[in-house]
């Protein structure tokens, strides 16, 4: 009986998302083969869609015949704007997963195990990446070989986000949660990876507020979340028009050029949409970024991704996908408080996580990245799932105290 009760079993439903998370591990650590990281991103939006597909198999399973027809039209009408504005099939299936994957990681149960199990892959990973973080983007920078270490500086984020809610959880020692959370930081710096960098700023601020008031309840969090996609949208126009002082400060704290190609990607992107009405609403298409994302770099010519999860999304899909994918994920999080108006520390804190990568989006693009997305999507679903635990809320609010 006891050896039982020790071993970690994992629901079934939780095998694809562990699959997940264990190759985030093994691909994305700062040894591994950029090689291999292209190849598996070819493979990853066809192993996305089993996430759709398990969507719609639940909902007609639990006979909600309108999020069926939901899924339906709303996969439709991206297919046929693959088709009108030439976007990719990797372009849809990654929008798809973002919606619908939600809803999957919002039906399906947790255990402890699987939580434990992410969470100690996520030390091992972060405790790797302190050693492996070290003058990795100047490596990077010079060889243009490696994995891009704005995206190690991502899933860094995804593990350590994790670990902090298994600590809430399980109650860790509070100077273990501290401690890898500076190792983390320390990983992030190293990086050099000025999204990731601030957006963990913006995850500490708003745990801090969480900590002053847990009574937050579905008002705040929708607001934060108008604030936060306004933000996402405006905050490459007001890139493009940085004011010099404001340029002067970040490159010196930051010790790296402000330019990083942006300026000419975004310019031309709003130029494009600006004037052609058709374009704003359902996107130029995929086919375009290779125009706005060139770049000349004195004899070479380089070409760079739109590097906003925001404009990437209307890049493919037009303004419409930003507001689609805007009231799925509002109406997601109204549901987390129709029980309880207030939620909890462990709702609040997988909250927080998810608007930390929204914020991320501003200049990465992590939303449609077939290899995080899930992830993301899972801080909504433990959310979702720890709602009606009340014990286990009321534990976390005291230990959190």
């Amino acid at each position: 009986m006891t050896m039982k009760k020790n071993r970690l079993l994992v629901r079934a439903d939780n095998i694809l998302l562990l699959f997940h998370f264990l190759l985030l591990f093994f691909v994305c650590l700062p040894y591994s083969s950029n090689i291999i990281f292209r190849q598996i991103a070819e493979i990853l939006p066809y192993i996305n869609l089993i996430y759709i597909v398990l969507a719609g198999i639940r909902m007609w399973r639990d006979h909600n015949i309108r999020n069926v027809v939901f899924l339906v039209v709303t996969t439709l009408t991206v297919a046929f704007i693959c088709i009108f504005n030439g976007s990719s099939m990797g372009s849809a299936s990654a929008y798809l997963t973002l919606i619908f994957g939600m809803y999957y990681a919002c039906t399906i149960g947790y255990n402890d195990s699987f939580i434990k199990i992410v969470s100690s892959v996520g030390i091992i990973y972060i405790l790797i990446s302190a050693v492996g973080s070290r003058n990795y983007f100047a490596n990077w920078n010079m060889s243009g070989n490696s994995i891009n270490p704005n995206t190690l500086a991502i899933v860094t984020l995804v593990f350590l986000f994790f670990i902090n809610i298994d600590g809430l959880i399980t109650h860790k020692a509070r100077w273990k949660i501290v401690l890898i959370n500076i190792i983390a930081a320390y990983d992030i710096w190293s990086y050099d990876s000025r999204a990731c960098i601030f957006s963990l700023l913006v995850y500490y601020i708003l745990i801090l507020i969480n900590s002053k008031n847990k009574k937050l309840g579905f008002r705040f969090w929708a607001i934060l979340l108008v604030i936060t996609f306004t933000g996402g949208i405006l905050f490459p126009l007001f890139y493009i028009n940085t004011p010099q002082w404001l340029i002067t400060l970040v490159t010196n704290l930051t010790h790296k050029t402000f330019y990083s190609g942006r300026q000419a990607i975004w310019a031309r992107f709003f130029d494009t949409i600006l004037n052609d009405r058709l374009a704003f609403i359902i996107g130029p298409g995929s086919h375009m970024e290779r125009y706005f994302g060139e770049i000349n770099l004195g004899s070479q010519t380089a070409y760079m991704s739109m590097h906003s999860s925001y404009l990437g999304i209307m890049l493919n899909f037009g303004l419409l996908g930003i507001i689609l994918f805007f009231g799925v994920l509002i109406l997601h999080i109204n549901d987390l408080f129709k029980i309880n108006r207030t939620g909890g520390t462990i709702l609040s804190i997988c909250i927080v996580s998810y608007i930390t990568f929204l914020v991320v989006g501003y200049a990465e693009i992590i939303l449609t990245n077939s290899y995080v997305v899930m992830a993301f999507n899972v801080f909504i679903g433990l959310a979702n799932y720890y709602k009606n635990h009340t014990e286990v809320n009321n534990e976390a609010d005291n230990y959190a105290i």
